[in-house]
């Protein structure tokens, strides 16, 4: 999935501008999570993030994605709730992130 989600992100870097390093932040967090690397976040944090992931890939979402721009404001309305619930512990994931 998360290479998929990668895939999806380089195609459509004209359109996602605006969230791409958040995007990029809960890939690394799942990619860490899922490695083992990282364990300091709950599971219903994981749920969240792979929930939002998989509503940025889905074709099927409320603001159809072939309209450009404007249907990815969909996309990034969800990135940015997931982030803002799990604040905190991409708070901690970051800070660990940069001590690495």
């Amino acid at each position: 999935m998360l290479g998929a989600v990668k895939d999806y992100a380089k195609n459509k870097k004209h359109f996602i501008q605006n969230f791409k390093e958040d995007l990029q932040t809960l890939i690394h967090l799942l990619r860490d999570w899922n490695k083992g690397i990282y364990k300091n976040v709950p599971a219903h944090s994981i749920v969240l993030v792979v929930a939002a992931l998989l509503y940025f890939l889905s074709p099927l979402d409320s603001i159809p994605d072939f309209l450009g721009p404007l249907g990815f404001t969909d996309d990034a309305a969800v990135i940015m709730f997931v982030l803002s619930a799990i604040k905190n512990e991409i708070s901690h994931y970051k800070a660990w992130r940069s001590e690495k």
